[in-house]
């Protein structure tokens, strides 16, 4: 319970006069500040007695006046005032003055007629179940009768009030628990023989507190279940929901509510919130966790039915065979929202035919099991999730989610498990956040030289064949598609084709089928372009590594561009997010000519068009090799503009470099590069070509790569293959990338790189 305490400062004038002491009075006069006579011996307007003690006043002229002592006068000889129109206390022991108020029991009077009467505070609000301090303003110590609507002391039922043991001005007003409605007002009267005085307490709706709830967790499709919440503040009004749905309160008190939580509101699984809602004035609301559990057990055909049972009556055992180790996804890896379900993939004993992956969230468990056996060379036991189970597992949170994943293996006879026991791997995470990432990828595919489309959350569930050599399909054709970008809208692309010399190709996007806009032989030989981000401009390379501005309409040279230093090739070029700017490569021609550089530098220079001229600002250097003989090189810029990702190797060239890795720079050259250790995973893996998502994850970036490293479900390391990676800008200068996961849809027997990430059609 809380109380509030007002401090409350006495008057400091009575009807205008200081209250400061006195001068000593004449024989017979009045004293100075009290508005009744004085009662001294031997004055006519005396009764007849001498004056004992005048309690606020110095000692009167009078030889046989006693000193003062008081504000409250002690004339206990005499038989009363002569009949003055003061409101003043009279004492007890005596008749009633002339006027015809009786002494009450205190001695004295208080000099302060009912006007000047009041209780501090007079007017205030206050939540019901909390206290607040009352005073009665008055300068002196006084009899006062508290009372609630008339009723003295007040009762449980409107509120009680505690009396000072020390001074009865003051009282603790003590607000009821619940009234039938809210607000209501009570009166608080302070009540002296010298009139009385009120005060306002307006009772809203306290701000309910929760504790707990129980059960606070369900399973999917459970009946209907009353729910205990205990907390404070529960009064007539408070209003519980689960889902925006309002509960039956079946029992309520202060702190505890009894709710009824129908079968309808446990269908679907997911994290969701026990809201608890006291309406306005006052009031608020709070709210506490409540999950429905999705709990699914899923049996590969072949596998006897109660194989579950197996497991869950057998024990973890650390002896015999090797457990089983996790080789996908890789640990601590993120994907979003609208990524399919990862490809689950493990090592295992020879002896072990049977595992069970465990797959555990917030508002998942999830066990599948399966023979692990009957697999390809080369192949790992595996599992892909069925996609309405994997899109069921997905929404159970709206929120960023981490799903703990493990396999058990053992080896399984007509009796059950062999031994009763099977081998447990360690636990991996693969957190789900919270935004899609959306768009299209479309990548360049080694298998037949050309570029295949990839929709991401769309209908289709693998990536298609969308432009190749001359339109057509063929394997090895030395007519090879690539080199290629897209306007920030997605429907504008340019790309170079080899024809047998590489000519710009222009293309129009229209429900995601390509039109081309210029032949080969019709655009001037171009080689890496990359398209302005309105689709006015096109920046390229001629055969020649020097940098071109072409039209992006018809593919005609604009301009040459002064990069640097003079005369230096440069290759490689990126606009920025709003066109302002490009990132380019500065180096010396590799072992493939133009297409491959070796010693590259990455620099950027800023864009601008004049009078219909373009103006090309000074090149300022972003980085280098970070050893003596290395090369940079692949820049691209983050979706904001505020940082450039590119390659860093240690020897050799941009061409397929086994030792390349990935790192991040700020874009404006301030601050060190740093390395995305994480997405790289180890070395030697030809990490390359890395891009960016057109979009952000709560001011996270999605990087996409290739790479030549194991993916699932295979053991060994097959040709290079997209992967995605999270990055984190608020981590630097730390390593803000994450574990990287394989794109799911690519086809896996191919080589697959250069990939563009754009927005969805």
């Amino acid at each position: 319970m809380k109380i509030t305490t007002i401090t409350i400062f006495g008057l400091i004038s009575i009807l205008g006069v200081a209250c400061t002491l006195p001068p000593p009075a004449l024989e017979g006069t009045r004293d100075t500040g009290r508005q009744s006579r004085d009662l001294d011996a031997g004055t006519t307007d005396d009764l007849g007695a001498a004056t004992r003690l005048d309690t606020g006043f110095l000692p009167d002229a009078d030889p046989s006046t006693v000193t003062d002592a008081g504000e409250n006068s002690n004339d206990a000889t005499i038989a009363g005032d002569g009949g003055g129109s003061s409101m003043n206390m009279r004492d007890a022991a005596i008749a009633p003055d002339a006027a015809g108020i009786p002494d009450v029991g205190f001695i004295g009077d208080s000099g302060v007629p009912p006007s000047m009467l009041t209780v501090t505070p007079d007017f205030v609000s206050i939540p019901f179940g909390d206290s607040i301090s009352l005073n009665l303003g008055i300068p002196m110590a006084v009899p006062t009768i508290w009372s609630i609507d008339g009723v003295p002391g007040g009762n449980s039922a409107i509120g009680t009030l505690q009396i000072s043991p020390n001074d009865s001005r003051s009282v603790v007003f003590s607000a009821p628990q619940d009234a039938p409605s809210i607000p209501v007002t009570r009166v608080i009267t302070a009540q002296t023989f010298g009139g009385q005085a009120t005060a306002l307490i307006t009772l809203i709706a306290p701000l309910p507190t929760v504790v707990s709830a129980m059960p606070n967790q369900l399973d999917r499709g459970s009946s209907d279940t009353n729910v205990i919440i205990e907390g404070t503040g529960f009064v007539s009004s408070t209003l519980v929901e689960l889902d925006g749905v309002r509960l039956p309160i079946l029992a309520r008190t202060w702190d505890r509510l009894e709710v009824v939580v129908s079968s309808s509101l446990l269908a679907l699984a997911g994290e969701k919130r026990l809201v608890v809602r006291s309406p306005a004035p006052g009031g608020g609301i709070v709210s506490t966790p409540f999950t429905v559990i999705l709990k699914e057990t899923v049996v590969e055909n072949g596998l006897p039915s109660n194989v579950a049972s197996y497991f869950n009556n057998a024990s973890v055992t650390t002896i015999a065979s090797q457990p089983p180790a996790l080789s996908y996804p890789e640990d601590e890896s993120y994907a979003p929202r609208d990524f399919p379900s990862p490809q689950f993939s493990w090592s295992q004993d020879g002896q072990q035919n049977v595992c069970r992956l465990s797959l555990r969230s917030t508002a998942a468990q999830i066990d599948i099991y399966v023979s692990g056996t009957n697999l390809l060379a080369n192949e790992n036991p595996n599992y892909i999730l069925d996609s309405q189970l994997w899109s069921t597992i997905v929404s159970t949170s709206l929120q960023e989610f981490s799903i703990r994943y493990s396999v058990a293996c053992g080896e399984l006879d007509t009796g059950g498990l062999v031994n009763n026991t099977f081998n447990q791997s360690a636990e991996r995470s693969y957190t789900i956040v919270q935004d899609e990432a959306g768009g299209r990828i479309v990548y360049f595919s080694g298998l037949v030289e050309g570029l295949w489309n990839l929709e991401i959350g769309g209908n289709q569930a693998s990536a298609t064949p969308w432009i190749g050599p001359e339109n057509t399909f063929a394997l090895n054709s030395t007519n090879c598609v690539g080199c290629h970008s897209f306007s920030r809208d997605g429907q504008r692309m340019s790309y170079a084709k080899r024809a047998p010399d590489w000519s710009l190709e222009l293309v129009d996007i229209t429900n995601s089928v390509p039109t081309i806009r210029i032949a080969g032989t019709q655009g001037g030989e171009a080689v890496w372009t990359t398209i302005h981000p309105d689709g006015t401009y096109v920046l390229a390379t001629d055969l020649g590594a020097q940098m071109m501005l072409l039209d992006g309409q018809t593919g005609q040279l604009i301009s040459m561009v002064p990069t640097a230093p003079a005369g230096m090739n440069a290759t490689q070029a990126f606009w920025s997010p709003t066109g302002d700017a490009f990132a380019f490569v500065t180096g010396t021609e590799g072992t493939n000519g133009v297409t491959d550089f070796a010693a590259g530098e990455i620099w950027t220079m800023t864009f601008s068009v004049t009078g219909g001229q373009p103006q090309f600002g000074t090149p300022v250097r972003i980085a280098g090799p970070d050893v003596i003989g290395g090369t940079a090189y692949y820049p691209a810029y983050s979706p904001d503009g505020e940082y450039l990702v590119f390659c860093r190797a240690p020897n050799g060239s941009s061409y397929n470099n086994p030792n390349a890795s990935l790192w991040i720079a700020k874009a404006d050259g301030t601050g060190a590069p740093v390395e995305l250790s994480n997405a790289n995973q180890t070395s030697g893996v030809s990490n390359s070509w890395p891009r960016w998502a057109p979009t952000t994850s709560n001011g996270r970036y999605w990087l996409l790569f290739s790479s030549q490293r194991a993916y699932p479900p295979y053991s060994g390391t097959g040709p290079q293959q997209l992967w995605v990676s999270l990055v984190d800008p608020n981590l630097l200068p730390m390593d803000p990338s994450s574990s990287s996961i394989w794109l799911s849809g690519q086809e896996p027997f191919t080589g697959n790189l250069t990939a563009e990430w754009t927005v969805a059609r």
